[in-house]
C-alpha cells in the first residue's frame, strides 16, 4: 500500500484552494503530485469530515454508523460488515 508523503494539513490546503475556486483541477493535481482518484478521495473526505478527514488516523478507523462488528477471528480483531 502506498503511503502519502504529504501531511494532511497540506492536503487540506490544496483541497480548500480547489473548492474555493482559487486553483483549477489540473493545477491542484500538480500541487498534490497525485492522480485523479486520490485527489477525488481527498475532496470527498474533506467535504464529508473537514480537514480532519484527510488525516490517516481518521480514515482508517471504521465509522460506527456505517458498519458494526460481525465475527471475531481467533486473534481477537473484528471483521467489519458494511451496511
Amino acid at each position: 500500500m502506498f503511503k502519502s508523503k504529504i501531511p494532511y494539513e497540506k492536503k487540506a490546503e490544496i483541497v480548500k484552494d480547489y473548492l474555493d475556486g482559487r486553483v483549477g483541477y489540473a493545477e491542484s493535481l500538480k500541487r498534490a503530485n497525485c492522480g485523479r482518484e486520490p485527489f477525488r478521495r481527498w475532496v470527498h473526505l474533506y467535504k464529508e469530515k473537514g480537514a480532519a478527514g484527510l488525516s490517516r488516523a481518521t480514515w482508517l478507523r471504521p465509522s460506527p454508523i456505517l458498519c458494526k462488528p460481525s465475527v471475531w477471528c481467533i486473534i481477537g480483531t473484528p471483521h467489519w460488515r458494511f451496511y
